[in-house]
């Protein structure tokens, strides 16, 4: 028998026998610099709208590890509820942010945006922000300060909007892993590992977890043991596209409620695949 390779038509893409999801498919690709809006979360604050260069300012790297750093399961305790902050259930939520701290201070890429801020100087820029350290306050003072408008309630509305933007921790994600060397430290190669069950544990919204479990890891499985840095970002790249195929801004809601037909006759479904190649042009910077 003779393999046929498969032509895409014109704007097409091929996702590749990888793809489990849609192996070896010709779809729409998704452009660079653009971030698309979806029913319950925030992507006004998008880096890759408001820079045309490759990667990220220090100040985009900061202000999107600060979402990424308040992971954890939004059914659970959300960041914008005192429960998140204050109280014996407080202890669970700091070690899970003392997690993804360590994750990406193994990763980060110092040569493009400076020494990885210490632990304080990361709450100190977020209580810069609210005016007020959340995780000082006694339970009974924050829940009932959560209950009136004033410093309190404002405080915990803006850290929640902090962590409904996630394509700024796809955004960190795609940039740390496009600027690894080859070869990555053993504690990078491991910590590329360990952020993908982080975020298998920890993403916030549940049906979140649960496709990348599922479509992610159960598929393709964990990160490469490699020390190879562009093995890793391919692997991001690919995972990410995978679980963008799930998500809302697809499909126009739930995954198991709207499949894609009924998404593409409304006139809501967005393109979820980034070529690899496309990846690279926003996020890796080449070194002069």
């Amino acid at each position: 028998t003779m393999e046929r390779p498969l032509a895409c038509g014109p704007n097409l893409v091929c996702t590749g026998p990888a793809f489990d999801v849609l192996p070896s498919t010709c779809v729409k690709a998704r452009p660079r610099d653009v971030c698309y809006t979806g029913p319950w979360w925030d992507s006004s604050r998008c880096p890759r709208t408001s820079m045309r260069t490759p990667g990220m300012t220090r100040d985009w790297a900061i202000e999107s590890l600060q979402t990424a750093f308040l992971l954890f399961p939004g059914e659970v305790a959300s960041p914008m509820t005192c429960k998140y902050w204050t109280g014996s259930f407080s202890t669970f939520t700091q070690g899970v942010r003392n997690v993804t701290y360590n994750i990406f201070q193994a990763l980060w890429p110092r040569h493009l945006v400076g020494e990885y801020p210490t632990l304080d100087q990361l709450y100190q820029h977020m209580w810069n922000q609210t005016d007020l350290d959340l995780a000082a306050l006694k339970p009974e003072d924050c829940a009932a300060g959560a209950e009136v408008d004033g410093r309190i309630s404002k405080a915990l509305a803006m850290v929640g909007s902090w962590s409904h933007r996630p394509n700024l921790l796809w955004s960190l994600i795609h940039f740390v892993m496009h600027n690894q060397p080859s070869p990555m430290s053993s504690q990078a190669v491991a910590a590329s590992e360990a952020l993908a069950n982080h975020l298998s544990e920890n993403f916030w919204c549940n049906d979140c977890r649960g496709f990348f479990t599922i479509g992610v890891l159960s598929t393709v499985g964990l990160p490469p043991k490699s020390s190879q840095g562009e093995e890793h970002a391919t692997y991001w790249n690919l995972g990410h596209n995978i679980a963008s195929e799930h998500v809302a801004t697809t499909r126009g809601g739930h995954p198991w409620i709207n499949p894609l037909e009924f998404a593409k006759a409304e006139g809501v479904e967005n393109p979820f695949f980034v070529p690899y190649e496309t990846s690279v042009e926003m996020w890796h910077v080449e070194q002069i």
